[in-house]
């Protein structure tokens, strides 16, 4: 598996994530909530065979990188952890000092493995955060 960092609104990213992002059995898997993009957006975008298996969009904010609404294939703990790995390592070089992630319950055991520590907890989501 290899990983590549798209910004928001780069061609390459939409060829990649596009399937996935209007098929139904991922929006389920992401609550129906719609994937958004803009260019304040980094997606680290997970690879397996030059197939996507998993990203997560990592939005700009004032104050810290912010992790929302993520698709990780089989919810396979190995490409979660290895995508948060990289996209804390982006959050750093963009100057931030913290990354903030909205995760589902169902990744709880990841997050917490990873070292982050809970924000806030929602009825479906929790939101994490972590120094990077």
């Amino acid at each position: 598996m290899k990983t590549e960092v798209l910004q928001g609104t780069e061609k390459r990213l939409y060829d990649l994530v596009a399937p996935l992002v209007m098929n139904p059995k991922v929006l389920r898997q992401n609550e129906n909530v719609a994937f958004k993009t803009t260019e304040k957006h980094v997606w680290i975008v997970a690879l397996d065979k030059n197939e996507c298996v998993g990203f997560l969009p990592v939005q700009q904010k004032k104050l810290f990188g912010e992790v929302n609404n993520y698709y990780i294939r089989g919810r396979e703990k190995a490409i979660f952890s290895r995508l948060l790995e990289q996209a804390e390592r982006q959050v750093k070089e963009a100057g931030y000092d913290s990354i903030v992630v909205i995760a589902q319950k169902a990744d709880y055991e990841v997050m917490t493995n990873s070292k982050y520590n809970v924000e806030r907890a929602f009825v479906k989501y929790t939101r994490f955060i972590k120094k990077v």
